[in-house]
């Protein structure tokens, strides 16, 4: 089984990271117009939030239902770059929210 699984590409996962902001939609749609400034996107999904998909990694930014807070979700092929594309998103949603 572990050689049938070897060859299949692993993405390194963020966990859910919460924010809480005032306006969790209007600072969707401010990322979501934002998602060019950090690669070629490769396909945009608005079910339940935004899905914004790149070549080697991805991310999804919803509100929750339960709680004041917007939930952020991403994996990238590496754990670098997966550690540095969080940090990207979460500096643009905190400049957004203080706006």
């Amino acid at each position: 089984m572990s050689a049938l699984v070897a060859g299949i590409s692993r993405y390194h996962g963020s966990g859910e990271i919460n924010f809480r902001v005032q306006d969790a939609g209007r600072l969707i749609d401010r990322i979501e117009a934002q998602a060019g400034q950090l690669g070629p996107v490769r396909s945009v999904s608005n079910i339940d939030g935004i899905r914004i998909e790149y070549d080697d990694w991805w991310f999804c930014l919803r509100r929750s239902n339960t709680e004041p807070l917007l939930r952020l979700v991403l994996e990238a092929r590496s754990r670098p770059d997966m550690l540095r594309y969080k940090e990207l998103l979460a500096q643009m949603i905190q400049a957004q929210a203080d706006e």
